[in-house]
């Protein structure tokens, strides 16, 4: 019987991985499938239980291609009959502790009233005298602030992460911004990303208030609140930076003979387009470039990487 290996990853918690109910090991672990056929994979928390809970999924193949697109499963063709199936465990929101409703802050906007308030979450409401005009949810959050800039009203929730309602004074929702930290610099107001690289990137926007439009400049990569982390994996951080554009940081990751043969054009030449860079389950020395979907999979392009000592000596497309 011909068989497809089926690489399962659990991306949110560690898990037991199971094959029709028959517990198989840890993950990530590595599963012979039939490539006809159909098989049950289950990811069973092992910690965690009041906030994770098991999840199974299909997974069914034919002449070595899966034919389903799965939810909460994201699947990633490694080529020569390998898969590798991420999977998420369910997750379940904790209770969260009664708080009686309180005003965080309040200002006059525009002839109104803006009230920040905690009532089972955060909320933004406009008023006029004692009318409600208009009311805005910030989600699960209990800290925040209110401000203007210039006729822009802004209310800034400050919780697990951060996140932004900003205002016209026609009372309408210019923009709604999510980041991991929000503040007001110089009168702008200024979102930082961290990226989750190897080396901690962070992605830095500035937007300013212009009459009654909020205009952003074009975003910047780098390292803004601290210093770049020294990278777990090398061949990983250099595709991520190829993946943020940062070409001259790629560079940098190579060995003196390797850099003086390229340039940053033809190292974006040689990367070509890609979405994403995952490692290899069992080298470290290989990356994964993920291209687009397609009927739900993903396929990946391989990059083999030789190193020596703390530099990249050689890059190669792998089989």
């Amino acid at each position: 019987m011909q068989c497809v290996q089926g690489w399962i990853t659990v991306k949110n918690t560690s898990a037991v991985i199971l094959l029709g109910g028959v517990p198989a090991g840890d993950a990530p672990c590595l599963l012979t499938l039939p490539a006809t056929g159909t098989s049950y994979v289950t990811a069973a928390p092992l910690r965690d239980a009041a906030r994770h809970y098991g999840v199974t999924r299909r997974l069914r193949f034919l002449d070595g291609k899966l034919e389903d697109s799965l939810d909460n499963v994201s699947v990633y063709d490694w080529g020569h009959g390998l898969f590798e199936a991420e999977m998420w465990c369910g997750e379940l929101s904790p209770e969260g502790e009664r708080v009686f409703p309180y005003t965080l802050s309040q200002l006059p906007y525009e002839g109104m009233s803006a009230v920040l308030y905690y009532e089972n979450g955060l909320w933004l409401s406009l008023e006029s005298g004692r009318r409600l005009l208009c009311g805005f949810s910030l989600g699960a959050a209990r800290e925040g602030e209110l401000l203007t800039l210039g006729r822009l009203l802004v209310a800034i929730a400050r919780g697990q992460k951060a996140a932004a309602r900003v205002i016209a004074p026609d009372r309408s929702q210019l923009v709604f911004l999510s980041a991991d930290s929000i503040t007001v610099e110089n009168g702008q107001l200024v979102t930082l990303e961290r990226l989750r690289t190897q080396r901690g990137h962070e992605r830095r926007t500035v937007y300013r208030a212009e009459g009654v439009q909020l205009v952003a400049d074009e975003p910047q990569v780098g390292f803004f609140s601290h210093a770049p982390t020294a990278p777990a994996s090398l061949p990983l951080a250099c595709c991520e930076a190829v993946l943020l554009g940062q070409y001259a940081e790629a560079l940098s990751m190579m060995s003196g003979e390797l850099q003086s043969s390229l340039n940053e054009d033809s190292v974006r030449e040689f990367f070509g387009e890609f979405a994403a860079a995952r490692p290899f389950l069992s080298d470290s020395g290989v990356v994964g470039l993920v291209l687009p979907p397609q009927n739900g999979v993903f396929p990946i392009r391989r990059l083999c990487f030789e190193l020596e000592g703390e530099r990249i000596s050689n890059i190669t497309e792998g089989d």
